[in-house]
């Protein structure tokens, strides 16, 4: 119900009290009955969402920590629970002792960090990446530091991508099988298909 002010009148037939227009927020209600507008005083309430004051949190790491085996071509990154901001340093990373420049990216709904190396990395190799300036849209930082390793083998399991990379295949059973082989002439020679067994 609204509560409207009236104006007092004070002239040479004596005092009356006219009603203005409601003075309050939104309409007034009607004989009707109709319902008020949610304003009060002519401001408009809007409900915000609560807001997020949580700790972001690891949801992935790419590769896994521990992996010993990981193609050097593989993509670094880090998924996040919340939507991410990068500082001057978000990342280091380390292949052995050295440390090699990276620039890190994040992805269209700021919740994936992509870490790429400035200078390749060769097989064999130890690689860790540890986070640096990386806060959420509250600048609230990661609870804890984190740090993760991984292997690129010169050679990987049968089925995966080959480390070093190779022009007689892509694993390692098969480049064995199409690396030339020598023969007494000193010349190299790819082995032949047998053509007889096929019908």
């Amino acid at each position: 119900m609204n509560v409207c002010r009236g104006l007092m009148v004070i002239g040479w037939m004596g005092a009356a009290a006219l009603p203005l227009a409601p003075a309050c927020g939104g309409s007034h209600e009607d004989s009707g009955g109709g319902s008020p507008d949610a304003g009060t005083d002519g401001n408009t309430v809007i409900s915000d969402p609560e807001p997020d004051h949580s700790t972001p949190t690891i949801v992935s790491l790419t590769p896994t920590d521990g992996d010993q085996q990981v193609s050097v071509r593989a993509p670094i990154q880090v998924k996040f629970s919340k939507r991410m901001v990068l500082g001057a340093s978000p990342a280091t990373v380390l292949v052995g002792a050295t440390t090699v420049t990276n620039t890190a990216t994040l992805s269209s709904d700021e919740q994936t960090m992509t870490i790429t190396p400035k200078a390749p990395i060769f097989a064999p190799a130890k690689v860790t990446v540890t986070l640096g300036d990386v806060t959420d849209r509250r600048d609230t930082p990661l609870a804890s530091k984190i740090s993760w390793s991984w292997a690129a083998p010169p050679w990987l399991t049968v089925g995966s991508e080959l480390s070093g990379g190779s022009s007689y295949g892509s694993t390692p059973a098969i480049a064995a099988a199409q690396q030339p082989t020598p023969t007494r002439s000193g010349q190299r020679t790819l082995p032949m298909l047998d053509l007889s067994r096929q019908s």
